[in-house]
């Protein structure tokens, strides 16, 4: 690179795309810079840091270049993502350094792109369901569920890349953030004073919630047999 142009717009990202930057789509159909909004870029965002196919949200230009022309999949390669955590004014906080995988499949992308899509949609379900439960103890800051899931869910991710059976996967997958939300929950609950009848009776409704039908349907699963 010998030359460049800079335009100098402060924080007001609208209206243009900075080739480092992922974007998301506001309702008008505006495109808009992806700012970190927590202390931590984990695998929730992964879809939308990587895969062109997510509806909503475009990854980096420089990204998208690299993957669909450079990239060959069994390359081992990993994301960067970096920037200032922005606090609820949208001033600069923490600065946040995180790195994730990038997982690509050379054939059947939009089925890989839709299991993907399935096995976060299925996660975020969970963690709500443990940030409720904790919640209706008024117990905060204790949700660490994607903290404990994510390497579980690069393992599922590179498996499926892999040519593994997408509802065998999506299985394992329930089993698993089932477990660990409950396990979030406990350890969520063993260092505060509550009555133990409203603590057992939010982790039954845990249970209930992780195990039922919506979250097995949001993984795209059959009913669990009797």
């Amino acid at each position: 690179m010998r030359t460049f142009i800079r335009r100098p717009h402060g924080p007001d990202y609208q209206g243009w795309k900075h080739p480092l930057s992922p974007h998301w789509q506001s309702r008008d159909g505006g495109w808009n810079g992806l700012k970190i909004q927590g202390p931590h870029v984990g695998y929730g965002h992964w879809e939308g840091l990587v895969l062109d196919q997510y509806d909503g949200y475009e990854p980096a230009a420089i990204v998208s270049e690299y993957v669909q022309r450079r990239m060959r999949p069994d390359d081992l390669r990993r994301l960067r993502c970096c920037g200032w955590h922005l606090t609820s004014r949208g001033e600069a906080g923490a600065w946040v350094d995180t790195t994730v995988p990038v997982v690509v499949v050379a054939a059947n992308k939009d089925e890989f792109a839709a299991t993907v899509d399935q096995l976060l949609n299925g996660a975020a379900q969970v963690n709500k369901a443990v940030g409720n439960a904790l919640m209706a103890l008024k117990i905060r800051g204790k949700n660490q569920f994607y903290e404990r899931s994510e390497t579980e869910f690069y393992e599922n991710l590179r498996a499926l890349a892999a040519g593994g059976l997408a509802s065998a996967i999506c299985e394992t997958w329930h089993k698993f953030i089932a477990r660990t939300s409950v396990a979030v929950f406990d350890s969520g609950t063993d260092t505060v004073r509550r009555d133990p009848l409203i603590v057992a009776k939010a982790r039954v409704g845990l249970l209930r919630t992780v195990y039922g039908p919506r979250i097995r349907n949001a993984l795209r699963l059959t009913k669990q047999a009797a």
